[in-house]
């Protein structure tokens, strides 16, 4: 028994101190928690999009949707997961043309440019995406 506490006390010091490395370079963002990998390039240096979702109708999809930035054959910028009315910021995008897409979207909902949108990102600034939806 004596062991078994030495252990459980090891592992809740071992979670406490992760957690208070992790604190400071975690912030808070619609549904989800983004994390600032401590190697990521300096702000300054790129750019960021606000993609924003607005889904009316009388079906939503209550699953949401993916954006991806750039095509499937670029590994650089991952997908992330957005609601049907919802906000996610994309960060660390290199200055230049990108295409943002939605995906996942359900086959009873349309919008438009919902593929391949062009957008212009500039370096230490953010820009706003809005794709609009109707699920009927």
């Amino acid at each position: 028994m004596r062991v078994f506490e030495v252990r459980r006390v090891a592992f809740a010091a071992a979670m406490a101190a992760v957690g208070l490395s992790c604190g400071e370079d975690v912030e808070p963002t619609v549904g989800r928690w983004a994390r600032t990998p401590p190697d990521a390039p300096h702000d300054s240096e790129h750019g960021s999009v606000k993609v924003t979702t607005v889904t009316s109708g009388a079906d939503i999809d209550s699953t949401g949707y993916s954006v991806r930035v750039d095509g499937y054959w670029d590994y650089s910028y991952p997908t992330s997961a957005i609601s049907p009315n919802g906000m996610v910021i994309l960060r660390f995008l290199t200055p230049g043309r990108h295409v943002l897409s939605l995906d996942e979207v359900a086959g009873n909902c349309r919008g438009d440019e919902l593929q391949e949108r062009e957008i212009t990102v500039k370096a230490d600034s953010t820009i706003a995406a809005k794709f609009q939806l109707v699920c009927e």
